[in-house]
């Protein structure tokens, strides 16, 4: 009873474990160029973005390819793989309201255009969500679903320390005047 992977599988497996090895390190290299085009004006940081984007596009079409619609929009990583749709769609809309921005000869029309690019930008940021799907950041996402699992019981505990104080300053209140 031999239980390997057929050939095809395991070059497909091989390849979406590089492809999200490489994706990661791009996400994070994004991260910083975003960070970095914050504070200085360079023109090149257009043709990054640009770059970056197609990058993002092509790896969900190779992993759309590989996997197919089914396991790609369905399957275990769904959740994960329609966040990714949404930010590479995002970031596209981005890029068309840049176009039409620099091409538009109407001044209403760029200052609501920007609004929007610049809305779109914000979810760029996005994309650092993705590295911590990544086998490297394990203990990374452990602590973060750990601090949102903890914000419920740090809720209650306000909500408590309110009542106490309520209680305590109507107490007061009524015995000492």
């Amino acid at each position: 009873a031999h239980l390997a992977l057929p050939d095809e599988l395991h070059e497909q497996s091989m390849v979406l474990r590089v492809l999200d090895t490489v994706s990661g390190v791009v996400i994070m290299i994004n991260g910083l160029t975003i960070g970095i085009s914050s504070d200085i004006a360079w023109p090149g940081f257009k043709y990054l973005e640009w770059a970056f984007t197609v990058f993002f596009f092509a790896e969900l079409m190779t992993k759309l390819y590989i996997n197919g619609c089914r396991v790609t929009y369905f399957g275990p990583d769904w959740c994960w793989n329609w966040f990714d749709m949404i930010v590479v769609s995002l970031a596209m809309f981005d890029l068309l309201m840049e176009i039409i921005a620099t091409q538009a000869d109407d001044g209403f029309a760029d200052i609501s255009l920007l609004r929007l690019a610049r809305l779109a930008r914000l979810t760029r940021l996005m994309r650092l969500l993705r590295v911590l799907r990544l086998k490297v950041f394990k203990e990374l996402m452990l602590m973060v679903k750990g601090v949102i699992a903890g914000v419920r019981t740090l809720i209650w505990a306000i909500v408590l320390l309110l009542f106490i104080v309520y209680a305590v300053g109507v107490l007061l209140r009524l015995t000492v005047g």
